[in-house]
């Protein structure tokens, strides 16, 4: 049940209960039967017209009450209705601006995306063949278009991290195959769950392992000699560390990892994931949250309580990049004091979230000059 319609609720359970102290005329009685048919109409028909229409009734019911022909428990339910509406249209048309806003950032964006060249290896017929298989979901979702945007840009980041670590053409198609392959299991969750939270009971990486493990890894590959690296790279690929890898897929795990944490911070850094920025004044960092960090490890999301600490749970992952390109091109683009610009901090957070990253640039330039 919508906010509109608990709140219809609401001012019919204010109107029952004033009207047997207030039972003076008919007005009364009425206007909760009316009530109860707007609840109605909203409950089968959710359309303009019958919002316009609760919308005008309530405006009637201020204007009755304040010539004395009403009670005071219409003008309160009154103010109510209104109230809720004012409060949905701002968010709808919120939401619908993002979209829109987004719709042609991304369309400017999907052309400007090239497709690297690799001598004997079709990359195109890789693109092609994600596209078919991303053509099943809603096109119109923004959530989708996202994650089919972050796709080919995490896909460049793997090939731009295998050519860094001077892999041959062979090694350079695997990853930016695992690249395209990471987030195939992102599109069933968007469908299932409306949103991607980390609350969500699906894992996208085991779910993706288990349907390209299943057959689908044959639309894009025909050589089974590669399952094993390709399979456990996008299986590790969000989880919190790598496991049951030998060394030669451990490090097509840590190249996926790596590029999906670049592009992750871009997106950040453009304000691209709405729910991240809802950061409040009156929202703190537990000590808890602030002895993890100074572990300099990625942190587990289930220790995190509010946006805030999200925040600092972002700023961790870089703890757990492993190669140069990454980190040179996480500094030179400056993503993260990027993505902190749209957040709303109390003077206490904010002055510590930039010791953090204070923190954060000190570790990068001594594991740089390590590697």
């Amino acid at each position: 049940m919508n906010k509109i319609k608990k709140t219809l609720w609401i001012c019919v359970l204010i109107n029952i209960i004033f009207s047997f102290v207030e039972f003076v005329n008919i007005i009364t009685p009425t206007y909760i039967i009316i009530l109860l048919a707007f609840i109605y109409l909203n409950s089968v028909e959710n359309n303009k017209i019958s919002k316009y229409i609760t919308i005008l009734f309530a405006s009637i019911g201020v204007i009755i009450s304040i010539l004395g022909f009403g009670t005071i428990s219409i003008i309160i339910s009154s103010i109510l209705i209104i109230s809720c509406y004012i409060y949905e249209k701002i968010t709808v048309n919120s939401q619908k601006k993002y979209d829109e806003k987004f719709k042609k950032n991304k369309e400017e964006d999907f052309s400007e995306i090239v497709i690297p060249y690799i001598e004997g290896y079709d990359l195109n017929k890789i693109k092609n063949t994600f596209n078919n298989y991303v053509g099943n979901y809603d096109k119109n979702n923004y959530i989708v278009n996202i994650k089919k945007y972050h796709t080919f840009c995490t896909a460049n980041n793997c090939f731009n991290i295998a050519k860094s670590l001077k892999l041959d053409n062979e090694g350079k198609y695997l990853a930016y195959l695992i690249g395209i392959l990471h987030d195939i299991g992102r599109f069933e969750e968007v469908q299932k769950f409306s949103k991607l939270e980390d609350n969500n009971p699906m894992d996208h990486g085991d779910y993706a392992y288990d349907i390209l493990k299943s057959g689908l890894l044959r639309e894009y590959i025909l050589d089974k000699s590669f399952d094993d690296i390709i399979l456990k790279a996008v299986k590790n690929h969000n989880k919190f560390e790598i496991k049951d890898c030998n060394e030669t897929e451990k490090m097509y795990a840590q190249i996926i990892r790596d590029a999906d944490k670049l592009d992750i911070f871009k997106r950040l850094s453009e304000g691209t994931f709405l729910d991240d920025y809802k950061v409040t004044k009156e929202m703190y960092i537990s000590d808890e949250v602030k002895q993890t960090f100074k572990k300099f490890q990625t942190m587990n999301f289930n220790i995190v309580k509010n946006k805030a600490e999200q925040v600092i749970l972002r700023l961790s992952m870089v703890f757990d990049i492993q190669y140069k390109y990454t980190l040179k091109k996480l500094i030179k683009n400056n993503y993260m004091a990027k993505y902190l610009n749209f957040l709303t901090l109390n003077d206490e957070t904010r002055t510590y979230i930039n010791k953090c990253l204070d923190e954060i640039y000190v570790y990068i330039e001594n594991k740089l000059y390590n590697l």
